[in-house]
């Protein structure tokens, strides 16, 4: 319990910082004349074309339980992943939501648990490896020659070798073999099996590579989208000018930094915003007001996810998950 406050300290002190930097580095006044002269309606159809941005990443989920052997409806697909998003939005969990709809799932179809943890590791290995493509893509072709660029691209790239380096480690036989032995040695009949479970789902997916390349395609839907409608929001911010070439770098990038730990990316989202458009001669007060007013963005879907856990409380089945996620968040939010 002294390691798990720990670490929920030290996401506090992330956002904190990082909330301080935001708050000190924006004119307020300026900022708030930005806010004061958004073009409404335009606003308005930023947020609805933004509201389908999760439905790619739950079919993405859903193909990939799918050729595991664990099917998965898209309409549960999706509820899981609203319910995931609620969790990571509202509480300090870090990725706890992920946690919270692999539990879930596992629960209303019966599934071992490390396979549906592994499934759930695997599309978000194959969300982050095609978002830094997508920044090194548009780092080549949209960005100058200046040095934060050239930085970019080097830790663009760097970031993605790394994880196609921990995917091929994942699928490689030797590994599986050496975990296997490692558990099986230490006497960890549990963590054996679900390393096992796991093990399997990375093995199955190394043998689908087409529809791994399916998910993928699906990553590029859901970043169109992300895009699209951020290009929409700057359009309504007067002083946004950042074209969609930008936009195809600093929105993946903002994915990438709400991995440091924070207390759901509040903070590291919002001064990442006003670092990434500064890069291209945006000034903050209007990156500010963007970041601002793309909060609700997601709080809208994860609204909705907070909702559908509270409808659908007990699972079709009679699984009593809510109760398995209530003791998770307790352990979580240090409730004692």
């Amino acid at each position: 319990m002294k390691r798990d406050r720990l670490r929920f300290l030290f996401r506090l002190f992330i956002s904190m910082v990082t909330v301080i930097w935001f708050c000190s580095a924006v004119q307020w006044a300026e900022l708030k004349t930005h806010l004061a002269q958004v073009h409404r309606p335009l606003l308005v159809i930023a947020i609805l074309c933004h509201v389908p941005w999760v439905i790619p990443s739950a079919w993405r989920w859903k193909i990939i339980a799918g050729i595991c052997g664990f099917p998965m409806s898209f309409r549960k697909s999706l509820r899981f992943c609203l319910i995931g998003i609620f969790f990571n939005t509202f509480l300090p969990t870090g990725n706890g939501g992920d946690v919270v709809r692999g539990l879930m799932a596992s629960r209303d179809g019966g599934y071992p648990l490390g396979s549906m943890y592994a499934t759930i590791l695997v599309e978000r290995m194959i969300g982050i490896g095609v978002t830094l493509c997508l920044v090194l893509i548009g780092s080549i072709v949209f960005l100058s020659g200046t040095a934060v660029p050239r930085a970019v691209l080097d830790s663009s790239a760097l970031l993605l070798v790394c994880i196609l380096a921990a995917g091929f480690l994942l699928v490689s036989r030797p590994f599986r073999a050496l975990v296997r032995r490692t558990l099986e040695a230490a006497s960890l009949s549990r963590f054996h099996l679900g390393a096992r479970d796991a093990a399997r789902v990375f093995d199955t997916c190394r043998r689908n590579p087409v529809r791994m390349a399916e998910a993928g395609m699906l990553t590029f839907v859901n970043q169109f989208i992300q895009i699209a409608s951020a290009y929409l929001l700057c359009l309504a911010i007067p002083g946004c000018n950042a074209t969609p070439g930008v936009l195809s770098v600093v929105i993946p990038l903002s994915f990438v930094a709400v991995l440091l730990p924070s207390i759901g990316g509040y903070g590291v989202r919002e001064a990442g915003m006003v670092i990434f458009f500064g890069w291209f001669g945006i000034s903050r007060e209007p990156a500010a007001a963007f970041s601002i007013l793309r909060l609700p963005f997601l709080w809208i879907s994860a609204l909705t996810g907070g909702i559908l856990y509270l409808v659908f409380h007990t699972p079709p089945g009679g699984i009593d998950a809510p109760s398995r996620v209530n003791r998770l968040l307790r352990k979580v939010l240090l409730i004692r």
